[in-house]
């Protein structure tokens, strides 16, 4: 079992992102193509490929893939083609099945950037339809001829010798019988076969080798709980890559087979059917989907709330600890109790099954504390430049506005109307309200706080362009945070944008275009 990194492609992005620091990445060569961009060649027949570009390479590399006529997606594809490298960006391919295949060559230049084009290379099949097939014990399969006649099929025996052979042809230890064109399978391994077939146009006989995959899948259900959010590998066995293996879900709100793994989508039971080979196995998936009611809360001093984890199998006990007992207490059944102005995280263990992290923010009250509150409760509501003073409605400024007007105080002094971004920062700032005109760690921020953002000139004081709330400490979520420390706190801000008023992480929000923070009313 393993958890899902959804998030792993924004990292995989950013990282990119910094390594940009070292240079601007040039644009793909418009010149950068293949000498063919679509081909046809028959199964067996070579054909080759080059790359041209005015960029220069250093290293070239190409890699297959073959269109997937169910998903109508390119796949990996496997056995089906080998490459030659033949020098300076040129490479051969003999194909062996018939379909429709992306042949991509790439290559890196003197700055270490990438550059690749591709060829879409369609194959007429002649000879074995397939280069690899899988047969159960006991089972029986056929070899199909595509444009070619079937003459016979021999086992054959790979000669060798020393070391890495002796390992490597203990793979070959399965047994088969041939009756024609019939491979019968008996013994669990694999069976090099050469097979005779006389090609249809004509031309003298004519044989290939193809490998057969005898397998004798066994299925055991894995222990553990099964939580919603995760993913399941199958525990299947004595199968090959080349199996036909099929998996069917009862009911696809408790798990979905995605071709790979199931994904345990939500709570509940679900009937799985997996058929390998021929051979069919049940199990029944129970899945749990656990939820704590709180991941922020800001409290007043002396003032608490209670935490609930739900959605849990019976028996899981759950515990609770506070980081910071001057800052935040909890009971063992839940219940926080801020202590003193400050932050800290309670850690909610629950068994051994699934953890949770907890940021809790004390403040002492006042009027700061009720607008962020105010701001919280706005979450939801729609954005609008237009319709930014009614019910419902908001932009970033009048978002603030409201909220500190919700509490009591007129923000900027204006009592009607919330002013733009830009001017509640010019009349913050006569007013002495700034603390800061870049980005600070989210320790140092009170709920309350005002962020300023610029992300470009528009003629406006500071070229501000947006304002957000800070609400109280708390985790991004991102994939560093969450996998690496959970208790770490990048900070929580309330804010309106298209399309509506919702929460952002205050580290992970454009930091570098912040131009001012001010706290209007400790």
């Amino acid at each position: 079992m393993g958890k899902k990194l959804k998030c792993i492609g924004a990292l995989l992005l950013a990282v990119m992102m910094v390594a940009g620091v070292f240079g601007v990445r040039p644009a793909a060569a418009a010149d950068t193509k293949l000498n063919k961009s679509t081909a046809e060649v028959d199964a067996y027949e070579r054909m080759s490929l080059k790359i041209k570009s005015s960029y220069e390479g250093t290293y070239y590399g190409t890699y297959v893939q073959k269109l997937n006529e169910r998903t109508g997606e390119y796949d990996y594809a496997g056995e089906a083609y080998e490459a030659e490298e033949k020098g300076s960006g040129k490479f051969s391919y003999v194909f062996y099945e018939s379909g429709v295949y992306r042949v991509t060559i790439y290559f890196y230049d003197a700055d270490y950037y990438d550059h690749s084009a591709s060829c879409t290379v369609t194959v007429r099949g002649i000879g074995p339809a397939k280069r690899n097939m899988a047969v159960i014990v006991g089972g029986e399969t056929a070899i199909v001829t595509e444009n070619a006649a079937f003459e016979r099929a021999e086992v054959i025996e790979d000669e060798g010798s020393g070391y890495y052979w002796y390992y490597y042809s203990r793979s070959y230890e399965g047994e088969i019988r041939i009756d024609g064109n019939k491979i019968k399978g008996v013994k669990e391994g694999r069976v090099r076969v050469r097979v005779y077939y006389r090609p249809d146009e004509g031309g003298e006989l004519t044989s290939a080798d193809i490998t057969i995959h005898v397998t004798d899948p066994v299925y055991t259900p894995t222990d553990g709980y099964k939580l919603a959010g995760w993913y399941e590998y199958l525990n299947l066995s004595g199968v090959s890559e080349y199996s036909d293996i099929s998996v069917t879900c009862d009911n696809e709100s408790v798990c979905v087979w995605n071709g790979d793994y199931l994904d345990i989508v939500g709570a509940g039971k679900c009937r799985i059917t997996i058929v390998a080979d021929g051979r069919e196995f049940t199990d029944t998936i129970e899945a749990y989907a656990p939820e704590c009611s709180d991941r922020i809360l800001l409290l007043k001093k002396k003032k608490g709330k209670q935490i609930k984890v739900t959605g849990l199998p019976e028996g899981i006990k759950v515990s609770y600890t506070s980081a910071d007992k001057k800052i935040a207490t909890v009971s063992s059944d839940g219940k926080v109790k801020g202590k003193a102005a400050g932050s800290t995280s309670i850690n909610i263990q629950c068994g051994d099954l699934i953890s949770f992290t907890c940021f809790v923010t004390v403040s002492k009250g006042g009027t700061a504390f009720e607008a962020a509150k105010k701001a919280y409760g706005f979450i939801g509501g729609k954005y609008s430049q237009d319709r930014r003073m009614e019910d419902g409605y908001f932009d970033c400024s009048a978002l603030v506005w409201r909220a500190y007007k919700a509490a009591g105080y007129d923000l900027a002094g204006e009592k009607k109307y919330a002013p733009t971004a830009a001017d509640l920062a010019k009349k913050l700032e006569a007013d002495g309200k700034a603390i800061a005109y870049e980005y600070i760690d989210p320790s140092e921020l009170k709920p309350g706080d005002l962020i300023f953002y610029s992300s470009g000139s528009n003629g406006r004081y500071k070229n501000i362009d947006h304002v957000a709330m800070y609400y109280a400490a708390g985790n991004s979520g991102g994939y560093y945070d969450y996998y690496y420390d959970p208790t770490y706190n990048s900070g929580v801000m309330v804010h309106a944008t298209s399309p509506s008023v919702r929460t952002v992480s205050y580290s992970g929000y454009i930091p570098y275009n912040i131009v001012m923070i001010c706290r209007p009313i400790d």
